[in-house]
């Protein structure tokens, strides 16, 4: 055999220093994009998990105000939010159907685009709900519903949560045994709004209440099925239920918890509170005549001393146009159901006696007494009022008790003291909407956010 061929290896050559100065100069040029490219994915990885964590996590957890300590988060806010735009959206959506029924076609048409206008509006924050800072009026609301989560216990009203949907089945067949209304529809407890409409589920709305197709409407309420008797309560709060989480994407157990229990916890402690006020009351039977100016009082006062009747009177001159009709009958009321000049002058008077001229807020009375009874039955309206004013004062009390922090709520600027006085004296004077009777002029506390149907 022959020798295997050595292969000779080739030798190292040593790099010059210029060769090395350019190797070390390439490595470091490698190193820094090495670095770079490192750091600018760092970055992206960065914005997009802060992006994330506040898309999932601190948005929905930041707090929109607090009670007593406990936080009201944003993501409790938008479910509250969503359910009041689509109550609104509801009735918006019935009032501009309503529009052009049996009105000049000009004035319909404007009516219609500005409904249409508020439903685009409203549409687009529904939609978009987490780009909209949050409104004042709704983080109120809920800071009222959770002033009233914490206190109801003091009353003795509780809710367990357990049993929310029941409790929604079992206060739906309550109501429909008692109202027996052949349909089911939502009815709209109009807490916040010019009226209240009866929409369904769905679209189809019915109206309770006269609207001003000209008014800015600009309704918040809430949207709770019309008892019906002769279909199944768990099928009904389902399909409402349902028709919710379509239109708004609020789940069954949002909703239950977030809406359903503060709407049922409020009725409750205002029953609660309704309990101790009295069902007879010292009320008077009144008539009165209105008139804008002195001198038209003293025409007014001149024909009944000449013998005209205070009937006759009141039809000619007085501008309650409420009551002229009737003469001025303002019916039974108790007392702290009108402004107090008025109300003093009433319960002052001998039945059967006209009074002279008495000025308040909304002009110039002259007043008649027909009847005066200290143990007088109050009318179911009455006493409701009466019932709602107790837990309006209830929950101020309670309100101005805690400590709040409201961060959707628009800085107040200081005022002295004499101009807190005079603004809280005209907002006491401000009669309800669309009256000018003295018998309507009265605290108007926040209606219950439930019949505590859903």
């Amino acid at each position: 055999m022959g020798k295997r061929k050595q292969v000779e290896k080739p030798v190292r050559r040593e790099l010059t220093k210029k060769e090395l100065k350019h190797r070390a100069r390439d490595q470091r040029q490698q190193l820094i994009v090495k670095v770079g490219v490192g750091a600018a994915l760092a970055v992206i990885v960065l914005v997009i998990g802060w992006g994330v964590y506040q898309e999932y996590i601190g948005r929905p957890s930041s707090p929109v105000a607090k009670v007593n300590g406990v936080t009201i988060t944003r993501s409790q806010y938008e479910i509250q939010r969503k359910y009041d735009l689509w109550n609104q959206l509801t009735m918006l959506q019935y009032y501009s159907q309503q529009s052009t029924a049996g009105s000049d076609p000009t004035t319909a048409a404007d009516t219609l685009a500005q409904y249409q206008s508020e439903e685009a509006q409203i549409t687009a924050e529904l939609q978009k709900i987490e780009d909209y800072p949050a409104d004042e009026t709704t983080v109120s609301q809920m800071i009222d519903n959770e002033v009233i989560r914490q206190q109801a216990a003091s009353l003795g009203v509780t809710v367990n949560d357990a049993d929310l949907k029941q409790l929604a089945i079992d206060q739906y067949a309550t109501e429909a045994a008692a109202t027996a209304t052949p349909e089911a529809t939502p009815t709209i407890t109009d807490t916040q709004s010019t009226g209240t409409a009866t929409p369904s589920a769905g679209s189809t709305v019915t109206p309770t209440a006269t609207v001003t197709p000209t008014a800015t409407v600009t309704p918040t309420g809430t949207v709770t099925p019309t008892a019906q008797p002769t279909v199944d309560a768990k099928t009904v709060i389902d399909n409402y239920i349902a028709s919710l989480t379509q239109n708004t994407g609020i789940s069954e157990q949002d909703y239950l918890r977030d809406i359903f229990k503060p709407q049922l916890l409020r009725q409750r402690v205002t029953d609660k509170l309704g309990e101790s006020v009295p069902k007879t009351a010292e009320e008077v039977h009144a008539y009165h005549i209105l008139v804008a100016d002195e001198a038209t009082a003293e025409q007014a006062l001149a024909e009944i001393d000449a013998g005209v009747p205070f009937e006759a009177v009141a039809r000619e001159l007085s501008t309650d146009t409420a009551t002229k009709d009737s003469g001025g009958d303002l019916g039974w009321f108790p007392r702290g159901q009108m402004v107090k000049a008025f109300e003093d002058v009433a319960f002052s008077l001998k039945v059967g006696e006209i009074s002279g001229i008495v000025k308040s807020d909304y002009g110039y009375h002259i007043i008649k007494v027909v009847g005066h009874d200290m143990n007088h039955q109050l009318d179911d309206t009455t006493r409701q009022n009466m019932i709602q004013t107790a837990f309006t004062d209830w929950l101020a009390k309670q309100r101005s008790a805690a400590k709040i922090e409201d961060y959707a709520a628009t800085p107040v600027p200081e005022t002295s003291p004499t101009a807190v006085a005079t603004a809280t004296a005209q907002e006491t004077a401000t009669p309800v909407e669309g009256t000018a009777t003295p018998a309507q002029v009265q605290a108007t506390p926040e209606q219950p956010q439930a019949t505590a149907t859903p």
